[in-house]
Parts: structure tokens; C-alpha cells; sequence
């Protein structure tokens, strides 16, 4: 199909059936591929941009619009084209915790778990995690690691909901926003405004792994359909803070390792 326009809410044709339909296979939208872009449509458009990148690398912006960047990653939503080509390196003098918890979540990007079918949200290691068949599956990566390191899950009990997620770390005075101090084994949180300001619900989350100046990599999951490490910067439009969860003991970091890794950086690639 010949791609000649940006597509947003109110707009209709085949083009946005097209879309529709991808986004439907890869498990975002869940209504019928009529043609008509509306409120469905614009929300499962910034649920795929959360989590993919584009041509360029770098993250999508997230503004439930189909643009040039948008379409490239709807046409190549898995696979080779989303990977970041870093390198999950450890950073150094990590407390024991954070250590645990960045280690167990590099072991499944290290084995690969990915979605099968792609675009399911299930199978292959995806269904440890837990949940049903379907579900977005960021949040239920986030616990499962935090489960396997503590014992417990971090949000009270195994949390499918970003957006819950979120709301129960701040009622307990975990939540910091993007300026405050980030370490490694904390959790980035997204979450997407309406037009009004209000949140709408659709958020994704992850790990920290390293921090740097202006941006930091990551280990996720549903990120290009699999255990992605990635890189974000703190001036990404959704991102809106960090959940630091950890005991006292644990944020007494002293000397860890900053700097974040590019997929151009392989003068370390093979150490891990």
C-alpha cells in the first residue's frame, strides 16, 4: 500500500483499515479493522509506539498519530529491524539487590524470550511471566524479575496494570520524577496524556540498567514483541518518572558505574 498521509483520530479509508489490521496482529487493537480512526485506534497506536523503535533507532514518539516513523515500524514491528544492537553490560558496584534484579532481567533478554506467535502477547518464555493470553506484558515482566529476586512481588501482588502500578508506587513514596537521582535496578515508567491533561491508562515500564547524562538503557519486556534492552532519554514526552522500590541498605550506592552504552559501543560487547 502507497503511504501518502499522517493519519489521526477522525480520519478515515483504507488506509487506516490497513493499520488497523496490523495493529490488530500484533495484538494492540482489539476492535474491528473498519476504516474509521477513533478513540480505539489512537490508543492502540500509542500502546505500539511505547514500545517499538523507528528507522532511526531511537524510540517513537508517542502521540497516537501515524507519521513516517510510525509506519516504518508498523511494517517492521519485530524481528532484526527492532533490535538495538546494545549490549546489556552490568554496571559495576551495584548493591547486592539491584545487582539480582538487573542480572535476572539481562539471563531472558540473554535467552532470547520472545512472543510466539509474534504479536500474541504469549508464548515462548513470555508465559512465565504470567497473566492470559493477550495482555500486555511489560508490567508482568517487571514483577516476575522482582518475584525471582525477593520473593514477593513488588507491587502487592502480580500487577498487569502500568497505570496501577504507578498508583500503588506512589502511595508508598517510591515514585520520583524524571529530574530526581535514577539508578541502575530502578523502573522507568511511561504514561500517555489525553488531550486534556488527564493520564489515559496506557503506560509501559521497565528496568533500568545503566544511567548516563541525558538518557539511560534499559531492560524491558513487550518491547519489539520480546525482552528488549533499549535505550531512552529522560526527555522522552511520555516518560514520567521512576519507581525505586529498594531498602534503605539499597540506595546507599557509592562509585557504581555511569555511562550508558550505544549499539555503536562494542569495545566491551562480548564481556558479558
Amino acid at each position: 500500500m502507497k503511504l501518502t498521509r499522517l493519519l489521526k483520530v477522525g480520519m478515515s479509508g483504507e488506509d487506516v483499515k490497513y493499520v488497523q489490521t496490523i495493529l490488530k496482529s500484533q495484538g494492540y487493537f482489539k476492535g474491528e479493522p473498519l476504516g474509521n480512526f477513533g478513540t480505539l485506534t489512537k490508543e492502540a497506536v500509542v500502546w505500539f509506539q511505547m514500545s517499538h523503535i523507528g528507522k532511526s533507532g531511537q524510540p517513537l514518539g508517542v502521540d497516537g498519530e501515524v507519521g513516517d516513523m510510525t509506519w516504518w515500524s508498523l511494517h517492521n514491528p519485530s524481528g532484526k529491524t527492532q533490535k538495538s544492537g546494545i549490549q546489556p553490560l552490568l554496571p559495576t558496584d551495584l548493591t547486592p539487590l539491584r545487582l539480582n534484579i538487573v542480572t535476572i532481567a539481562e539471563g531472558e533478554h540473554a535467552i532470547g524470550v520472545h512472543e510466539v506467535p509474534d504479536g500474541s502477547n504469549w508464548g515462548d518464555g513470555v508465559t512465565k511471566y504470567g497473566g492470559q493470553p493477550g495482555w500486555a506484558w511489560c508490567c508482568l515482566f517487571v514483577c516476575w524479575v522482582w518475584k525471582q529476586a525477593t520473593g514477593s512481588y513488588p507491587f502487592g501482588r502480580l500487577q498487569p496494570s502500568t497505570y496501577q502500578a504507578w498508583q500503588y508506587a506512589k502511595a508508598q513514596n517510591w515514585f520520583k520524577p524524571v529530574n530526581a537521582v535514577v539508578y541502575p535496578g530502578d523502573m522507568f515508567l511511561m504514561q500517555y496524556k489525553n488531550p486534556d491533561g488527564s493520564y489515559a491508562g496506557k503506560g509501559h515500564i521497565g528496568y533500568v540498567l545503566r544511567v548516563g547524562k541525558t538518557g539511560f538503557n534499559t531492560l524491558e519486556g513487550n518491547c519489539g514483541n520480546r525482552v528488549k534492552c533499549g535505550y531512552r532519554t529522560f526527555s522522552q514526552s511520555s516518560l514520567v518518572g521512576f519507581i525505586n522500590p529498594y531498602p534503605a541498605p539499597e540506595n546507599k550506592i557509592d562509585g557504581w558505574e555511569f555511562g550508558t552504552l550505544s549499539a555503536d559501543d562494542v569495545s566491551k560487547a562480548g564481556t558479558v
